[in-house]
């Protein structure tokens, strides 16, 4: 029988009294063995005997490989700074023991933490940390051939002691695991719990069209599935089939959801999708996303005031020009820096965005000083940024006539001024918390907004008319609400419902 006077049993239990406790494997029997940091984990956090939890802890064949191997993944003997040097492994207790004198003692996850950056992750450490790695990786939106990258694998080495995996093993394997983790998630926090479906439809970079389901709990959101929907008619019917589809995931033995609302964006298909379902299922409610409306709100703004459409046409052009021509753009970071400046850079609009409009003309009046400075004090230099071509310099000319035309910048103010609160309200009705009550709510607000500017004669004309336009806007978009839905969430709210004496976006 091997010897069990090798060090590594030091840090080990065995039973010399269990006959059962005996492993047999090429023609040698080994004893059985339990870890003696696992064995005293389990007594702090269970609080029972030495023996109930040696029944609880699996045990290791008495070979010396495997019982080196478990000790050197072995968290247990981290988390109670074990000293393992007799065995040829790191003294665990080293690595805290400035930190400790320092003054005060350490949590259980202080003192893994400090073992880690020391001597690195363990073997299901590491497992864990790849699969968390490539799901916020992907979340983030990080290409998987960053992981690739030498500098980014060095930088994971030095200050983490950890490797990162290949792009192809991300890709791939931890992937389909981020994937299952998600779902396990999903099953987990969705279990019997009430849930709202949310569907969308967008264009990937690649131009498939794809169609999205998420599943609203708890004030957090859990991706349900992704579609691809490029070779399908988008009408209302084909909407539905994927409604449904997604209705019995969440409700099925896979998640056990109980999903009571179903909420889209108010495009044809959507729409008629979601008429049909309520039809046929007149239990769900049914409402449309409120982030969808302050966004088309925007344009609603741009379409009824012909001044904030010109401001805008403006706008954009005087972006992109600077943005395109690196001379003007060394010039403007140039000028900035002469009076002490940082630089700044433009923001375009997203076509997709239109709340990113208010962040394009916020940001070009927060450079109106450095413009029209740069527009003057480097004239000639700007008019030959683009070439000396006369098609060129016409062009720079007239952004240049556009940069120090003060009717401009007051287009601007108000252009910013009926933007911005739309820019606020897409911040709350974009976050996974927001309710029906505080979208309603949000709409009322900007309603008055709106309004009061409207009735304000210290404004210019524009704005007034512009904002009197959104009112009608809004009061249309409200008008298509599921307005008793709306209302019922309003005055079942805890907080103010039973002090509201009237709700009217006309009051």
């Amino acid at each position: 029988m091997p010897t069990t006077k090798i060090p590594e049993w030091n840090h080990f239990i065995r039973l010399d009294a269990d006959v059962g406790g005996l492993h047999a494997m090429y023609n040698k029997v080994y004893r059985k063995a339990w870890c003696k940091y696992e064995v005293k984990t389990v007594m702090e956090e269970k609080n029972v005997s030495k023996m109930e939890a040696i029944g609880q802890v699996a045990a290791v064949s008495g070979e010396r490989f495997k019982l080196q191997s478990h000790l050197k993944n072995c968290s247990s003997a981290r988390a109670h700074t074990a000293d393992l040097s007799d065995c040829g492994l790191p003294n665990y207790g080293d690595t805290i023991k400035q930190s400790s004198s320092a003054g005060g003692s350490l949590s259980v996850q202080t003192v893994l933490t400090l073992v880690r950056n020391q001597h690195g992750l363990t073997k299901q450490e590491q497992r864990e940390f790849d699969v968390d790695m490539a799901h916020a990786a992907f979340a983030s939106g990080i290409p998987g051939e960053a992981f690739n990258s030498p500098a980014l694998r060095e930088l994971f080495s030095k200050w983490f002691k950890v490797q990162i995996a290949k792009a192809s093993v991300v890709r791939g394997r931890l992937l389909n695991e981020a994937v299952a983790k998600a779902r396990s998630n999903l099953h987990d926090a969705a279990q019997g719990k009430e849930a709202t479906l949310c569907a969308d439809t967008w264009n990937s970079p690649k131009g498939d069209h794809l169609m999205g389901s998420i599943l609203c709990l708890d004030g957090k959101v859990f991706p349900l599935d992704v579609v691809d929907t490029t070779e399908e008619r988008h009408t209302g019917a084909a909407f539905l089939k994927h409604l449904k589809l997604g209705l019995e995931n969440g409700e099925g033995p896979r998640f056990e959801a109980k999903i009571t609302t179903v909420c889209t964006d108010e495009g044809p298909d959507c729409a008629n999708a979601r008429r049909m379902l309520l039809i046929e299922s007149p239990n769900i409610v049914s409402i449309h996303c409120f982030a969808h409306q302050v966004n088309l709100l925007v344009s609603d703004a741009l379409k009824a005031s012909s001044a904030l459409k010109s401001t805008y046409n403006t706008m954009v052009p005087v972006v992109d020009w600077f943005k395109k021509h690196l001379v003007a753009k060394g010039i403007l970071r140039k000028y900035r820096s002469s009076i002490g400046l940082d630089p700044l850079v433009l923001i375009r609009p997203g076509t997709t965005r239109w709340t990113s409009a208010f962040s394009t003309a916020a940001r070009l009046a927060r450079l109106r000083d450095s413009l029209e400075g740069a527009a003057i004090a480097k004239r000639q230099e700007l008019e030959l940024a683009a070439g000396k071509r006369p098609d060129a310099m016409a062009k720079a000319r007239q952004v240049l006539g556009h940069v120090r035309s003060p009717s401009f910048w007051d287009g601007l103010d108000d252009l910013i001024a009926a933007l911005e609160p739309l820019a606020i309200a897409a911040q709350i009705a974009q976050t996974d918390l927001c309710r029906l009550d505080q979208a309603l709510l949000t709409m009322g607000k900007l309603y008055t907004h709106y309004a009061a500017i409207g009735d304000d004669m210290e404004r210019s004309t524009d704005l007034q008319d512009a904002c009197l336009s959104l009112c009608r806007a809004l009061s249309k978009r409200w008008m298509a609400c599921d307005q008793p839905v709306w209302l019922c969430a309003l005055v079942l709210n805890p907080f103010f419902g039973r002090n509201l004496k009237a709700i009217s976006l006309e009051a």
